[in-house]
């Protein structure tokens, strides 16, 4: 499985312009609907509903709602260009509720959500996108609603992008986005997410759907390449849209048997974004740096990907097959080439691994930190307090940092070993600050982290989300110390940050007994006679 930051996909941005393709949790009340059988191009009614009990079984034959069947289904004549909409009641449906099939919604509940069907009619020749959009109209805040769309009505879909959630943080209501041929029918479930868990949220209750549909030409793979390097990796693609609405990729891992991988959580496809900015290209190459790929494809065996573009309509290319191309990684000032790959951030220049000019100008103006010496009971330390920029950052630890980050620097002196502690776990750093703290020797190079320097929560579920880390018999040298939000946000963010240094005595040396000021590189500082290193 990929890490957390993975998770997050898109290399160096999250879902984005997908999170209407994860599922959304929320629903409820109102008056009764006005139900509707044939939605015109103008169709557009209002109504309320009721919270109603457990949809079951009737054992008298139940009073028949607007599309609780395929057989009696809500239907929408769309129409190119506008927005039709129409609207329905889940709390009214009695019928058994349909099986969504393997992954959508919450197929564990013992309590289902009630489903209401809509008949779509899509206008026009060649490909359409279709927007169905339930988070206007009547359609509460806190219905947590779940949208599935089928090319035949009683049978779940294989499609894995057939089933829409939440339609994005903090939005419970759905919007799914599909593409298919004009002068087609589909079908719309109108569901819950059975048992919500959101908050004061319910799995049924009153909905408004507004359908628009466009023309969408699919786009077009030219060319792609997939590396792994180290625990992450890469992918590049070169392609075309004449839309110029391309938003990411679909990839799909399979082993040296050309089996699929599974590297989700729910065995789909990874569905990426690109790190560059493609928006209006009608040509463009993406790239996108996907964390801990590498890492799990070293772990199920990775032999080839097949990559699909994917655009706003949710129209996806003829697949491309690749190998996956497994490079070495080089640090700072190391060479570089054919079957080599500079760490992240770094740049191949003249067979050469550099920090790109913007990344050279943040670790040129690094702060050096005034480290307070230590007295007869107080370590030596330094202390910072500032304020984290907003946006996005350019430096990562091994741990993450997709925020704007501060950077400093210390020395230890020719012939020295320190141990050093860091902590934002102190009063000038909010609870609502999330930091992550690194250190590293050469700045931007990730290869120069120590083991064990970079921490991003001390306690996420205790609600932790200072950061700390603690690192024994630092060798001489300069050292950067970076501190970041864990992500981009449109926010600054307070913190205050202490480091403490602990000299490492060697035999014969003066020592603290206590181990506070400093300590002994191997054994006890006696605690009685001459305290000397032994």
């Amino acid at each position: 499985m990929l890490r957390k930051a993975a998770m997050r996909f898109g290399g160096g941005r999250s879902f984005g312009p997908w999170a209407y393709v994860t599922v959304f949790l929320q629903g409820c009340g109102g008056d009764d609907p006005v139900p509707i059988r044939d939605a015109g191009a103008d169709a557009t009614v209002e109504d309320g509903g009721v919270d109603a009990g457990p949809a079951t079984d009737a054992i008298d034959a139940p009073m028949p709602v607007d599309g609780d069947s395929c057989e009696n289904p809500i239907v929408l004549r769309a129409v190119e260009g506008m927005t039709v909409s129409v609207s329905g009641n889940t709390s009214l449906v009695t019928r058994r509720p349909r099986d969504l099939g393997e992954g959508c919604g919450n197929a564990m509940a013992a309590r289902p959500a009630p489903v209401q069907i809509v008949e779509i009619h899509v206008p026009g020749t060649g490909p359409m996108a279709v927007t169905a959009d339930l988070t206007g109209g009547s359609t509460p805040a806190n219905f947590d609603t779940v949208l599935q769309w089928r090319t035949m009505c009683e049978r779940a879909p294989d499609d894995p992008w057939s089933c829409f959630d939440d339609a994005g943080e903090g939005e419970a209501r759905s919007v799914a986005r599909f593409t298919v041929d004009g002068g087609s029918v589909v079908y719309l479930y109108v569901t819950g997410y059975a048992e919500t868990p959101l908050m004061g949220g319910t799995d049924r209750g009153p909905w408004t759907l507004s359908v628009s549909v466009r023309p969408n030409a699919r786009p077009v793979v030219e060319s792609a390449e997939v590396a792994v390097f180290g625990a992450d990796g890469e992918v590049r693609i070169t392609g075309s849209d004449t839309d110029g609405d391309v938003v990411g990729y679909e990839a799909t891992f399979r082993d040296a048997s050309a089996r699929p991988i599974r590297l989700t959580r729910d065995g789909r496809p990874l569905l990426l974004g690109f790190d560059d900015d493609v928006e209006g290209m009608m040509r463009f190459t993406g790239t996108s740096f996907v964390e801990g790929l590498g890492e799990a494809c070293a772990d199920a065996g990775c032999e080839t990907a097949s990559l699909r573009l994917v655009d706003e309509g949710f129209a996806l290319s003829e697949p491309i097959d690749v190998p996956v191309r497994r490079y070495e990684l080089r640090g700072l000032g190391a060479e570089c080439g054919s079957m080599t790959r500079c760490v992240r951030l770094l740049e191949c220049t003249d067979g050469r691994c550099v920090r790109p000019e913007l990344v050279e100008r943040l670790c040129a103006g690094a702060s050096a930190l005034t480290i307070e010496p230590a007295t007869a009971t107080e370590p030596a330390r330094a202390s910072v307090s500032g304020t984290l920029p907003a946006g996005e950052g350019l430096l990562h630890g091994s741990c993450g940092g997709e925020g704007a980050e501060l950077v400093y620097t210390f020395e230890i002196a020719a012939g020295e070993r320190w141990d050093v502690a860091v902590t934002t776990d102190l009063p000038g750093t909010p609870d609502e600050t999330d930091t992550l703290v690194y250190l590293q020797r050469e700045c931007g190079d990730a290869t120069s982290e120590p083991a064990g320097a970079c921490n991003d929560d001390i306690d996420t579920r205790g609600g932790n989300y200072a950061s700390a880390f603690e690192l024994q018999a630092l060798e001489a040298g300069r050292y950067h110390v970076i501190v970041d939000q864990y992500a981009a946000t449109e926010e600054t963010a307070a913190f205050e940050m202490r480091l403490t240094f602990r000299p490492v005595r060697e035999s014969g040396q003066r020592c603290d007994p206590r181990g506070i000021v400093d300590r002994c590189a191997s054994g006890r500082c006696p605690a009685m006679g001459e305290p000397v290193c032994p």
